[in-house]
């Protein structure tokens, strides 16, 4: 029982404090001489709900950064100062190259995931890569394809799923890796780590940064996101997916329970346009590994889970490289069942002048607030 007592008006209810404002910090670049070498070429930033929470995570979020970024460079060398990265493993010329195990096991696995893709997303695009990527821009400029001459010569040095095996060479009781000629290949096959790097990089500073039981965010250029919150906490992580007809909005919002893994693709980051008969074409920087050229099939895909950020980062790439439907949902199926996990998926198809479906799984589409929703979306279709 509540009694009151004394002749006092009762005092209104004191209206509740608002939270403070998150916190952000982005990891610093890489300086080594004239050089400055931004962390996996974008920004990977950090969230936390304090500036004492930042205080006491942000050092751990650099170092950790700052060693993936180095790990995974496939343009730098970072031998001098002891690790021994893709770069190394790039110049192996057929020579083993002896690895930490934690690179080991990222290459084996990336080789598993082109198999099973079967090659939608493939390991050895580094050469067709650098025949396009000086022509992307963050933004929407006109420019012609690359010389078929040069795609064709470059795609000759991806790998086929059925001959990575024989190429990548893995010695797991010695822990070394070597890349063997490819007789389609002139050169040499090239490893890029591009489409899963971020997705692993950013669950592993992930937990690294757990162990300090603070809530954070990580958001590794906007396409790679790990979000933490200790436990008899609550707090949603709200992502935008950004829309690819007015970057300054979202497409939709995203809503992260507590804690998860969040992984985006999408058409409109790095692209350009190609003017052709039948009008723009969007030319953009997932590359199918089979033509040598983006497809455009969809516009963006994203997937949610609790765990496996590289996974996750595969399966988007490899979803813009599928195209019809009964397939991405095949796909979806396969590497769930291999990462043994609940994957919660959604993919946006172009069906009009600015307009197009999302479709989406029921658990995916229950975390986007219907608000959210851009006009551009006309239609949402959930696919059980």
């Amino acid at each position: 029982m509540l009694c009151l007592s004394g002749c006092r008006t009762a005092e209104p209810e004191p209206k509740p404090v608002p939270e403070d404002p998150p916190v952000y910090a982005s990891a610093e670049a890489i300086l080594r001489e004239d050089e400055v070498i931004v962390p996996f070429n974008t920004t990977i930033r950090l969230e936390t709900l304090s500036q004492e929470d930042m205080d006491l995570l942000f050092p751990v979020f650099q170092e950790q950064t700052t060693y993936y970024s180095k790990l995974f460079d496939r343009y730098h060398s970072f031998a001098e100062e002891g690790i021994t990265g893709i770069y190394e493993v790039n110049q192996s010329n057929g020579t083993p190259v002896h690895v930490c195990s934690e690179l080991f096991h990222v290459i084996r696995e990336a080789v598993r995931l082109s198999e099973l893709t079967g090659g939608r997303y493939n390991l050895t695009v580094g050469r067709l890569y650098d025949v396009w990527s000086d022509r992307f821009s963050p933004f929407p400029m006109e420019q012609e394809d690359p010389p078929e001459e040069e795609i064709q010569s470059a795609l000759g040095c991806v790998v086929k799923p059925e001959d990575l095996n024989d190429v990548i060479v893995l010695d797991e009781e010695n822990s070394t890796v070597a890349i063997m000629p490819y007789s389609s290949c002139d050169t040499s096959v090239v490893l890029d780590a591009g489409a899963l790097a971020k997705g692993y990089a950013s669950e592993q500073i992930s937990l690294a940064l757990q162990e300090y039981e603070v809530p954070f965010l990580i958001n590794a250029g906007s396409s790679s996101i790990s979000a933490y919150t200790p436990p008899g906490r609550n707090k949603n992580w709200y992502v935008g997916i950004r829309n690819p007809y007015a970057r300054v909005y979202t497409l939709y919002d995203y809503t992260i329970p507590d804690t998860g893994l969040f992984s985006t693709s999408g058409d409109d980051s790095s692209y350009f346009i190609l003017n052709t008969e039948d009008g723009p074409l969007i030319r953009h920087h997932i590359l199918n590994p089979s033509t040598g050229y983006p497809e455009n099939s969809i516009r963006m895909a994203s997937v949610s889970s609790d765990r496996n950020g590289m996974l996750c980062d595969v399966l988007t790439t490899a979803l813009f490289n599928t195209e019809s439907r009964e397939e991405r949902l095949q796909l979806i199926s396969v590497l769930s069942d291999y990462g043994s996990m609940d994957i919660e998926w959604s993919w946006f198809e172009e069906t009009g002048e600015e307009q197009g479906t999302l479709c989406s799984s029921q658990a995916f589409f229950e975390q986007i607030p219907a608000e959210s929703i851009s006009e551009n979306i006309a239609e949402t279709e959930v696919i059980p």
